[in-house]
């Protein structure tokens, strides 16, 4: 029987075990700079295999509309998110239908805009999402929003630090982003 190419090696073998590689290797996760998970990368350590990754996919989209609040104001469906004092409300275009989930909502996920991170105010929508900029805004229409990245990019959380307060992994976050994001690959 010639069973064709084989293959066994996901990301952590492909880095720790070449006697699994046999015709090809799949590396999935790794090939966007990120370990499958916590334990995969302790178990690399933990056999001397210190391996740095780093992100190489960033999620960016731009603040298409900045709106002042005043105290009391409602934000979002269901009216979740209330301006506790006078502030600015900058509206992000992307949204569930992109992959930027609901979940996303309301458990710290920021978005980076100018060098600092911003909440999520109210529930995300299917197009568009909102930050709170705060009162003292510096942030001007069309400055660039960066969901996720790497540091050198200006993103302040990586698809890891989603995952981590999302309670899952950076496969679904990475992988999530729909057909409808438009992807721009960079040498």
């Amino acid at each position: 029987i010639n069973p064709g190419l084989c293959h066994c090696a996901n990301s952590a073998t492909t880095l720790d075990s070449p006697e699994m590689h046999l015709d090809m290797v799949r590396p999935g996760i790794i090939v966007y700079g990120y370990f499958a998970d916590e334990v995969s990368k302790e178990y690399l350590a933990s056999k001397g295999k210190s391996v740095e990754l780093k992100p190489v996919m960033t999620l960016e989209s731009c603040v298409s509309s900045i709106r002042q609040f005043k105290k009391g104001n409602f934000a979002g469906y269901g009216c979740r998110w209330e301006a506790k004092s006078d502030t600015n409300v900058g509206v992000i275009p992307v949204g569930y239908a992109d992959g930027w989930f609901r979940r996303f909502s309301e458990c710290g996920v920021k978005i980076a805009v100018d060098g600092k991170n911003y909440p999520i105010c109210g529930r995300i929508c299917m197009d568009q999402c909102m930050i709170d900029l705060g009162a003292d805004c510096n942030a001007k229409r069309w400055d660039k929003a960066i969901l996720f990245g790497d540091s050198s990019d200006g993103a302040l959380q990586t698809a890891d630090d989603i995952a981590r307060l999302t309670g899952t992994i950076s496969y679904e976050i990475t992988c999530g982003i729909s057909k409808r994001v438009i992807r721009v690959f960079v040498q």
